[in-house]
């Protein structure tokens, strides 16, 4: 992509500041540099390069359905556009088709991996859990001057949630995180800090794309109100999801 492209892309996502055409070529000569191996991380997913995305033939599938609900909520944007276009005359299809990033080899590989730790999470959870993996690993990647985001807390809950739970456990979670036994998951605050900084190369979609797919786990209702106190704790999102998996187990074993 030529430097004009990419400064022209930037300003379709809306960004606010856009760089200099010199500190573009900058971004694009260390990109250039980076190792093979760490740029197909962040290439569109294709499932016949599959080994692009570091994840074995028999998880193709299962990653599939992930792309493909991804996409499903990309085309529930545009179906919402169409039916309220007197309402919203200033967004059009491509607006929403740019809005969210590509569906990378990176954010496919922690897909497979969040479900290899939790199976019985929904794809939609595992999507947004895999996201905020791929976001942390991306900054690792890209932005080696930053200290690393801690993803302990992710991995704690991951833990607990990968096996059978009676609806009590929740208790015992929370006592576990009292006493310090896990950790809580990473602010989204701090995350979101971080990948501005990312090179321009490496991003896709709108800049409150992260924000608003990542807060779609965390936030309460009382953010669609505008109130204070809008944001779960790691218990509370603990909850709902152990009670989304013991829901999706039942709905298995009546099938």
């Amino acid at each position: 992509m030529s430097l004009d492209a990419i400064l022209d892309q930037l300003v379709k996502e809306g960004w606010q500041h856009i760089p200099s055409r010199g500190s573009v070529q900058n971004i694009v000569s260390d990109w250039e540099h980076l190792p093979e191996e760490i740029r197909q991380r962040d290439l569109p997913f294709r499932w016949h390069q599959l080994d692009r995305a570091r994840i074995p033939w028999e998880a193709s599938g299962w990653v599939a359905r992930c792309h493909v609900l991804y996409e499903r909520q990309i085309l529930g944007g545009l179906e919402f556009l169409y039916k309220n276009q007197k309402k919203y005359p200033e967004h059009d299809a491509q607006a929403i088709l740019d809005y969210g990033p590509k569906f990378t080899n990176r954010w496919a590989c922690w897909a497979w991996r969040v479900h290899l730790a939790a199976e019985r999470l929904t794809e939609n959870r595992v999507l947004i859990i895999a996201y905020e993996y791929a976001l942390a690993e991306q900054i690792r990647d890209l932005v080696p001057d930053h200290p690393e985001i801690d993803m302990s807390g992710w991995d704690d809950m991951l833990r607990w949630l990968s096996y059978d739970l009676p609806g009590e456990h929740v208790v015992f979670y929370a006592d576990a995180l009292k006493h310090g036994l896990v950790k809580p998951i990473p602010d989204l605050a701090a995350i979101l800090r971080l990948k501005e900084q990312l090179p321009v190369v490496a991003t896709r979609g709108h800049p409150s794309f992260a924000f608003y797919f990542l807060g779609g786990l965390r936030r309460n209702d009382n953010w669609n109100r505008g109130l204070p106190n809008d944001t779960k704790d790691s218990t509370e999102i603990y909850e709902d999801l152990m009670r989304e998996a013991r829901n999706e187990g039942n709905t298995e074993a009546a099938e």
